[in-house]
């Protein structure tokens, strides 16, 4: 053996977590795992897997019963040198070269079924097979860390799973099911490091409560619910859309108390997305939260201290009273109305009856504003 660093193939059954073994013969030396191969052709120097060829300086050779590799091979898996003292030699992993699937687990709970996927950084994968009765998904860039190769299922939808690392850099996962279901992959929106299997989950009730703090909706589902929320733009309306779920087939929408809620509309986006379009008399903000177990959503809509408060707005000048005029021309008259304007869209938004004393470039007189004012009776002018 020259100073070329080599180690045995201990290390690589340790970071494959799989039993290895050798052919040497035919100018070759094949290393077989469980699931996969890797060649050396002896006479060209090349080390080959997943198809690839990688030219090697120095070659793996047979021992009595070991294999040794040099630290080359290992540098083109991502396992890099450290330090190298006192007869010490330390490895690590290459930075973002390959990432760990550290466990495979199988949650059940009622109607929620969902396969849990944890690994060491964010996952790169696809379903290469979604067939009725089983799911095939592969991992890129991955090493199974985990032991557990076969986990049983759970007696309802999931008959077993299996996981092998079948190159080495990349772990199939595969599931057979006990009946026909849709299931949906996904990387969890709190863990970029989690990555689920999951079934189509059940919008099973809905209710609005109202008090004198305000309006709420609660979503009740049969399995953790994924919600998003959004105002719609210049309109008194929420959308709250729900990831992996489906509506119960009998559910409709709640009554709704109160002087807040206008209506709330439900519908499908697709096989595994629904909406709720709540319409509303009038909304000043709105608060979510979603129970510790995931499976209720709450979003609650503030009471507005101005509802039917009636605001009368004076742009000031107009018509031939310009105003003061900016560098470039701009008129204090047009900026007037254009933020009264849109003050008057955010009151009536928040319940508001509002009224401008001009709505276009109208002169009005100083005493006619005031007389608006007081013949509306207005609470603020």
């Amino acid at each position: 053996m020259n100073s070329t660093l080599y180690i045995n193939h201990l290390l690589l059954e340790e970071v494959f977590k799989n039993k290895v073994g050798w052919k040497v013969g035919n100018g070759l030396i094949k290393i077989n795992f469980t699931d996969f191969e890797i060649g050396f052709q002896i006479d060209h120097s090349l080390l080959i897997f997943n198809d690839k060829k990688y030219p090697l300086n120095n070659l793996p050779f047979e021992q009595g019963e070991n294999l040794w590799l040099p630290l080359e091979f290992f540098k083109i898996l991502g396992i890099i040198e450290s330090s190298h003292n006192d007869g010490q030699l330390r490895l690590t992993r290459e930075e973002n070269f390959l990432y760990y699937l550290e466990d495979v687990s199988l949650f059940h709970q009622d109607a929620e079924t969902r396969v849990n996927i944890r690994t060491s950084a964010a996952s790169d994968f696809k379903v290469i097979d979604n067939s009725p009765l089983s799911l095939t998904v592969q991992f890129y860039g991955a090493t199974l860390k985990t032991s557990k190769k076969t986990i049983s299922g759970d007696s309802d939808l999931i008959r077993e799973i299996n996981v092998e690392q079948i190159s080495p850099d990349i772990i199939q996962l595969n599931l057979t099911l006990l009946k026909t279901e849709e299931l949906i992959i996904t990387q969890s929106q709190d863990n970029q490091n989690l990555i689920q299997i999951r079934k189509v989950q059940l919008i099973t009730g809905l209710e609005w409560t109202s008090s004198g703090q305000g309006s709420e909706l609660i979503i009740n589902g049969d399995g953790e619910l994924s919600a998003k929320v959004q105002k719609v733009k210049n309109a008194k309306l929420v959308q709250l859309d729900l990831d992996y779920a489906q509506f119960q087939g009998d559910l409709t929408p709640p009554c709704l108390s109160g002087d807040q809620g206008k209506s709330i509309h439900l519908s499908a986006l697709n096989s595994h997305q629904v909406r709720l379009e709540i319409d509303l008399n009038y909304i000043i903000g709105y608060t979510t939260a979603i129970s510790s177990n995931q499976r209720q959503f709450r979003i609650f809509f503030q009471h507005s201290p101005l509802v039917n408060k009636t605001f009368v707005i004076d742009p000031g000048h107009g018509g031939w009273d310009k105003g003061a005029s900016g560098k470039k021309g701009t008129l204090e008259k047009e900026i007037n109305l254009d933020v009264s304007l849109r003050l008057k869209n955010l009151l009536e938004e928040a319940g508001a009856n509002v009224v401008l004393t001009r709505f276009d470039d109208t002169f009005i007189s100083l005493y006619e504003r005031a007389f608006f004012a007081n013949f509306l009776m207005a609470d603020f002018f």
